[in-house]
């Protein structure tokens, strides 16, 4: 899924740079700048990409998963159980760490 969001983002991106031009040149025209509304444009538009993306992967992933996961050895799917429940302990140890830091 990585790699699908990072390609997505480098288009978003090109996208972002129009935004950041219109800004500009409308700033050194002297005109008053939309800025929020660029903004909140750019950010609806990598959510809405975001949200697509992801629906997308889910949904393929809900319907190739459970004939992949038959053919997984036992071994591996035992493994791949311990890391999903672990993971959300894992998270969290890294989380309160993190702000723990910062106190």
């Amino acid at each position: 899924m990585g790699w699908a969001h990072a390609a997505m983002e480098r288009r978003l991106r090109l996208s972002r740079a129009g935004h950041a031009r219109r800004v500009e040149s409308s700033l050194s025209e002297g005109r008053a700048s939309r800025l929020g509304l660029e903004l909140s444009s750019a950010l609806a538009l990598q959510a809405a990409a975001t949200f697509a993306l992801v629906f997308i992967l889910l949904s393929a992933a809900g319907y190739l998963g459970p004939r992949a996961w038959i053919a997984v050895p036992e071994s591996l799917r035992a493994g791949a159980r311990s890391a999903f429940l672990a993971a959300p302990w894992l998270a969290g140890g890294s989380l309160a760490a993190s702000l723990l830091r910062r106190g």
